[in-house]
């Protein structure tokens, strides 16, 4: 990796860096070690923290999914958050539409709507369905 690349980060790797108990969580944790040293400059989308949301309350804890909020909501955030707007949610739809495989949600089509628009070469996914994607290399 580059120095001082952008990488968008999806859920799966919050996830499990974040849940001690998830079965990714030592591959999370070197993937964001490494991204840190790096320095690269980490952004992510409101779809994408709307899922670790739910999934941290979910499968770890509430107090852990609001822990998560907050740091990502401080006005002296190091992730950089990207809301998805009506423009990137009809590249989105596109994106869906032509992707080969059902198995992927609308969240997943935003991230690539979003890395394409914003030209964001690198994505932190535990997700096999993203390395279909051309000119998106998968950091994982």
């Amino acid at each position: 990796m580059e120095r001082e690349q952008k990488v968008f980060v999806d859920a799966n790797v919050f996830i499990a860096l974040l849940n001690k108990d998830d079965a990714l969580h030592e591959r999370a944790v070197s993937l964001w070690t490494q991204l840190k040293e790096k320095e690269s400059r980490v952004a992510t989308a409101n779809g994408v923290v709307s899922e670790v949301i739910t999934v941290l309350s979910q499968r770890a804890s509430k107090a852990l999914a609001l822990q998560f909020a907050d740091t990502i909501y401080s006005r002296s955030r190091d992730i950089e958050l990207i809301y998805a707007d009506e423009e990137i949610e009809t590249a989105a739809l596109g994106h869906l539409r032509s992707w080969p495989t059902k198995n992927v949600s609308f969240v997943d089509a935003i991230i690539v709507a979003i890395m394409k628009q914003r030209e964001i070469a690198h994505l932190a996914s535990f997700d096999r369905a993203f390395r279909t994607i051309p000119d998106i290399s998968v950091l994982a």
